[in-house]
């Protein structure tokens, strides 16, 4: 309790020291992301964009009633407990997020994205290039912004990772080792660029047969359902059992 309470009074600074939206989330509808990306259109700058709390599920140490769980006077099971989600406009990393669970073991899950990291680096080198949601629909020197997505490594991600850490969350003293950093969760995504007409309809043509081969069901409702057909066709997500994804 006393670190739990601690964490909370953190967060509140934190807030008020950026002027950034604190917000409690138990009874919103929308996405947190798109909350953040409003706040971002209406007022871009750089540092803490919003604190959000919330209510949701974790893992956590328990108190073994009876005797020792093999060996061990705690067990983990499942519980609800507040989490705080810190959205940061890096200079760096661009927007992403920090997850903090506020009970033992506290822990941590930091989420971006490669498309931001690669915009703020060609900004920073004076590279042109236009976004579309998540994809670059134009860029100046696809050479040298292809170096700079080769150079976002694992090492590069730690640092900033620590970075973030380090200014941000508490309890240094409390975990005297820091953080341990693992991937919880991957995706893999490339922007694939056409010179012209001709090869942009051919491969058009073979994006269209690979999802109808992967969701035959999901492209049908495209024909049929009157519901789906006013919407955007330009964005589509898919998965398959090997876990790859088509958008367009």
């Amino acid at each position: 309790s006393p670190i739990r309470d601690r964490l909370d009074a953190h967060f509140h600074d934190l807030a008020v020291a950026n002027g950034a939206a604190e917000v409690g989330w138990s009874n919103k509808i929308s996405r947190k992301d798109d909350f953040v990306k409003g706040l971002l259109a209406e007022n871009f700058r750089y540092g803490i964009i919003a604190v959000i709390k919330s209510m949701e599920g974790c893992r956590t140490f328990y108190r073994a009633q009876a005797k020792t769980v093999k060996g061990s006077p705690f067990y983990l099971r499942s519980s609800k407990c507040v989490h705080y989600y810190l959205y940061i406009n890096d200079k760096y990393l661009g927007l992403c997020q920090i997850r903090i669970q506020t009970y033992a073991p506290f822990t941590i899950q930091i989420i971006m994205n490669g498309h931001r990291i690669l915009d703020r680096m060609m900004i920073a080198e004076g590279i042109r290039h236009t976004t579309d949601d998540n994809c670059f629909s134009e860029v100046s020197d696809i050479a040298r912004a292809q170096a700079l997505s080769d150079s976002i490594t694992a090492g590069y991600l730690d640092e900033n990772m620590r970075r973030l850490t380090e200014a941000y969350l508490p309890l240094s003293d409390v975990i005297e080792t820091a953080y341990r950093f693992t991937i919880r969760q991957a995706e893999y995504s490339k922007d694939i660029y056409l010179e012209d007409e001709d090869t942009s309809s051919d491969r058009f043509q073979q994006l269209i047969q690979q999802m109808a081969l992967q969701n035959p069901q999901d492209i049908i409702t495209y024909i049929h359902d009157r519901k789906r057909t006013p919407r955007d066709p330009r964005f589509k997500y898919f998965k398959s059992d090997i876990g790859s994804c088509i958008r367009y």
